[in-house]
């Protein structure tokens, strides 16, 4: 225990680290997640692609990449949220994790929205 005074690196500070680091990777799927399912399901003509009728235009290329990685991105963000803010129960995260938070969403949005019209083409 001493060691651990004298060098600055307690358990506690560590998981405080790993729970900040995971709550703005939390923000950056979260952000991911939502502009690549507005591009994803905007992308479709009419609101309906890929049937089977004379009346159903096939969907545009990309699309299902992109709402596959819509659903990855929001669970894997949900889940990186829930295990940071679950994480201990002597950590108190308040105001500053909404903040940190907001920050990943937006470090995230515009390489998400840059990456999905990148998929979806001219």
């Amino acid at each position: 225990m001493a060691g651990n005074r004298t060098t600055g690196s307690s358990p506690e500070v560590a998981w405080t680290r790993k729970a900040w680091v995971l709550i703005i990777g939390a923000g950056i799927m979260s952000a991911l997640a939502l502009v690549f399912h507005v591009q994803g399901w905007g992308s479709m003509p009419g609101n309906s692609c890929g049937g089977k009728g004379r009346y159903s235009p096939p969907c545009p290329e990309g699309t299902t990449p992109i709402l596959l990685l819509a659903f990855l991105f929001t669970f894997v963000g949900y889940g990186l949220g829930m295990f940071a803010f679950s994480g201990s129960g002597s950590v108190r995260f308040g105001r500053r994790a909404a903040v940190v938070l907001a920050v990943g969403a937006a470090v995230g949005a515009w390489p998400g929205w840059l990456a999905a019209d990148w998929m979806l083409g001219a």
